[in-house]
């Protein structure tokens, strides 16, 4: 099953996302973006579909702009906005009322 990535994310590390940006490695462009964009779909449609061929130690072979967003969110780079999670909480009981009535 694919992870979902939608709405905002909140950068949290952004001293190490501006040092991978300004690096010479071929996926530097995927950081500049990510540090640019507010939100995993702004991101998605400008490097989703794009690939750089980079050996790493856990991965050889094409790495795209989704699979570089994902490891920034496993690794506590970037995380998920709260204020998404905050709408989600506020919109809940006027939603319950909607679908009672």
């Amino acid at each position: 099953m694919e992870t979902r990535l939608a709405g905002p994310y909140e950068l949290k590390d952004l001293e190490y996302l501006r040092r991978k940006a300004n690096a010479d490695d071929p996926r530097a462009p995927f950081y500049r973006v990510m540090i640019m964009c507010p939100t995993y779909e702004a991101y998605l449609a400008l490097v989703g579909n794009m690939y750089v061929i980079l050996p790493t130690e856990f991965k050889n072979g094409p790495i795209s702009g989704r699979d570089e967003i994902l490891y920034c969110r496993r690794n506590g780079r970037i995380e998920d906005s709260h204020e998404r999670l905050q709408d989600r909480k506020t919109l809940s009981p006027a939603l319950s009322r909607d679908l009672s009535s």
